[in-house]
């Protein structure tokens, strides 16, 4: 085997070496990527779910602290004598109507924060679809252009062949 020959073939081994641990690399940067974005699909889903709690309960929490004002509000109309047909019932249900708004709001505050979080959660889940599909790309191009650096080591040898380099 003649010089040119090992340079040639060792040209096309390091051609599809190249093209190999270029796609393992790419490949593992979309996998990594794709495991960030569960990652970030999965924590948004959980802080979702805590959303969500934490807005049942202050929904409770305002409401009971309502029944509780509510019912300081008739204990001191009873003391002051004022019957409850003239102005009491009225105070007291503007009073429940306010409280049972705050109540509404709190509802659906916690809930735009809760779908807002789903949304994002939804938002990784496809962007980790994308990093999948690219670290399938990154292989098939790799394997394509390993087939690509051999075809060209071949046809460089048969050229080189043809014009007589090798005897």
């Amino acid at each position: 085997m003649t010089g040119l020959e090992i340079a040639l073939i060792a040209s096309t081994a390091l051609s599809a070496a190249g093209a190999i641990s270029g796609a393992q690399a790419a490949s593992a940067q979309a996998k990594g990527q794709a495991k960030a974005a569960e990652y970030n699909a999965t924590l948004q889903k959980q802080q979702a779910a805590i959303q969500g709690r934490e807005t049942s309960l202050a929904v409770e929490q305002q409401r009971r602290e309502a029944r509780q004002v509510g019912g300081a509000q008739r204990a001191a109309l009873a003391e002051t004598g004022i019957g409850f047909e003239q102005l009491g019932t009225s105070l007291i249900e503007r009073g429940r109507t306010f409280a049972e708004l705050d109540a509404l709001n709190i509802s659906s505050q916690g809930e735009q924060e809760r779908r807002g979080l789903l949304a994002g959660s939804a938002l990784s889940s496809y962007e980790a679809r994308g990093y999948k599909q690219q670290a399938r790309a990154a292989r098939t191009a790799g394997l394509l252009n390993t087939a690509s650096a051999v075809a060209g080591g071949v046809s460089s040898y048969k050229g080189a062949q043809a014009r007589g380099y090798f005897k």
